[in-house]
């Protein structure tokens, strides 16, 4: 096509294609050293629940420990927390009862989904069910706006990181758009236009 023709200057292709970064996730030491090896980004699964006293220690040991590589010539951190943010306290409770006994189905082998808060509440306990909950519940943050958005600050001031991921798990996904919603507003955030 000659340069002055009208469509010269379009192309109809799709362009240069643009790979994601990828990231390694985990809550052990040796999936962050791993991380810290390959050079990549380590995304801190502190939603699991597993090891989260230590952490920042891994964390720390990740970024002592990480080897610059072509993409990533400096450490990056990402945290991930479950989160259920309500207009009360007690609605965030409710709704996140339903995620606390999901995953205790999930690692006791009787997954079936996300129960209702309804039915959650009626859930009658096992033996050693109750605390396995209560000390899930502990590394989640649950409550309304403001609670939630000090929750994170006081998780990003202890991970040393600003780069958060917020996992929000609830029967009606309503809920679950409206928690987003709720600390978006707490937070400043304004959606993309």
């Amino acid at each position: 096509m000659e340069e002055s023709h009208f469509f010269s200057g379009i192309s109809a292709g799709p362009g240069e294609p643009e790979v994601p970064d990828v990231w390694l996730l985990g809550s052990r030491y040796e999936s962050a050293n791993m991380a810290a090896q390959l050079g990549l980004p380590f995304a801190y699964a502190h939603f699991f629940g597993i090891n989260v006293e230590e952490g920042p220690a891994i964390v720390a040991n990740y970024k002592q420990n990480y080897r610059p590589s072509e993409h990533f010539p400096e450490p990056k951190i990402n945290v991930g927390v479950h989160v259920v943010c309500a207009e009360t306290e007690e609605e965030a409770m409710r709704l996140s009862a339903s995620r606390n006994l999901s995953r205790l189905f999930n690692i006791t082998g009787r997954a079936n989904g996300i129960p209702s808060p309804e039915d959650a509440a009626k859930y009658v306990f096992q033996a050693g069910e109750e605390a396995f909950v209560n000390q899930y519940q502990a590394v989640c943050v649950d409550g309304e706006p403001q609670q939630v958005k000090q929750g994170l600050e006081g998780i990003a001031e202890m991970y040393q990181t600003l780069d958060l991921s917020i996992v929000t798990i609830t029967h009606a996904l309503s809920d679950r758009v409206h928690s987003y919603k709720l600390l978006a507003d707490a937070c400043g955030l304004t959606p993309p236009e």
